[in-house]
């Protein structure tokens, strides 16, 4: 009996700067089994990241959303098949510091279980599709305004706030429902995009600076969100 072909690993594009977004596939996996994903950061280190899970067929798709923040240099990244153990042939991406770069952080509370523990930023997902109801907002930026406001049950939209103030409310039980941002200060070609997970419905389109979010009038909650500041 043959041995199981060792798994495959490709990543595109192999080089961008702060802020590209970076997608890998591979072949060859168990199906629907588990992945154990390595990444070398360029300070040689190495971190396990997680684990992900390979489709019906075997294949392995996913991607990273380089930040301000991502260390500059060549990245080493393989992945390790739980069920046979074997490895992946490693691929190099190499991530350049971005001419202009601004991140973008926020936080959300949420019906029950409150604030999230921890800020993200830059494009990373606040919030779980499907779960609890989004009540409030804070968003910050690291190098210029920004300003926003929320819709939410019963009050419809509430003030324009800016640069880590709450949008929406905290304790009353009104789900946020849609919102909108805007950059304050930035030049021209940056632009803040943004979209949410509508509950019942999924993942909305990404809106821009200032566009409209979410729903109104239909009553239906926010459940998460994801921002991103971008040339």
């Amino acid at each position: 009996m043959n041995a199981p072909a060792d798994p495959t690993l490709s990543v595109s594009p192999t080089s961008g700067s702060q802020g590209t977004t970076f997608y890998y596939s591979g072949t060859k996996y168990t199906p629907n089994g588990a992945i154990d994903w390595h990444v070398r950061k360029p300070d040689n280190v190495e971190y396990p990241v997680g684990s992900l899970v390979a489709d019906a067929s075997g294949n392995l798709n996913t991607n990273y959303l380089s930040h301000c923040g991502s260390m500059v240099g060549a990245y080493t990244i393989w992945a390790v098949d739980k069920t046979t153990g074997r490895r992946s042939n490693d691929v190099t991406e190499t991530i350049t510091a971005a001419s202009s770069c601004t991140n973008v952080q926020y936080q959300a509370q949420f019906a029950y279980t409150g604030w999230m523990a921890n800020w993200v930023q830059d494009g990373q997902t606040a919030g779980t599709p499907g779960g609890n109801q989004m009540e409030a907002i804070k968003i910050q930026t690291t190098s210029y305004g920004i300003t926003y406001r929320a819709h939410v049950a019963y009050d419809g939209w509430l003030p324009w706030v800016s640069n880590g103030a709450v949008a929406g409310t905290v304790g009353q039980g009104k789900s946020l429902q849609a919102i909108e941002i805007k950059l304050l200060g930035a030049p021209s070609n940056l632009h803040v995009n943004y979209r949410v997970y509508v509950h019942g419905q999924g993942w909305q389109g990404w809106v821009s600076d200032g566009g409209t979010a979410g729903t109104i009038g239909s009553g239906l909650a926010v459940d998460a969100i994801e921002i991103k500041i971008q040339n």
